[in-house]
């Protein structure tokens, strides 16, 4: 079985940077970064292996998503060139949805 390609775009690296220096510097919990970035991996992982595991969002038909713990990663399948894009790791108390419409991205509608 071919794998597919996992590209994580630069917003999603931003956030977990962000991310990690969050709990990193203001909680002092470099453990809990150290296990969310293990987990994220793990998810990669998954991704590459069964592309379209997380069920897409139903107001962005093109985005789907995975939890880890507090988080949510956004990603798209592309099947035909065997890719899968990471486009944003955002925390799941955040107005994600309209995160996500308000930045302009091909893959996402308007419900």
């Amino acid at each position: 079985m071919e794998l597919y390609k996992v590209i994580v775009q630069d917003p999603a690296e931003a956030d977990l940077r962000n991310i990690s220096a969050y709990l990193v510097y203001e909680l002092e919990a470099p453990a809990a970064a150290e296990k969310l970035l293990d987990a994220f991996d793990e998810v990669v992982e998954r991704l590459s292996r069964m592309p379209e595991l997380y069920s897409p969002i139903l107001e962005l038909s093109s985005y789907r998503k995975a939890s880890i713990k507090n988080y949510l990663v956004f990603h798209s399948v592309d099947n035909m060139n065997r890719t899968v894009h990471i486009e944003r790791v955002l925390h799941s108390s955040q107005n994600w949805l309209d995160i996500l419409q308000s930045e302009e991205s091909p893959c996402l509608i308007t419900p």
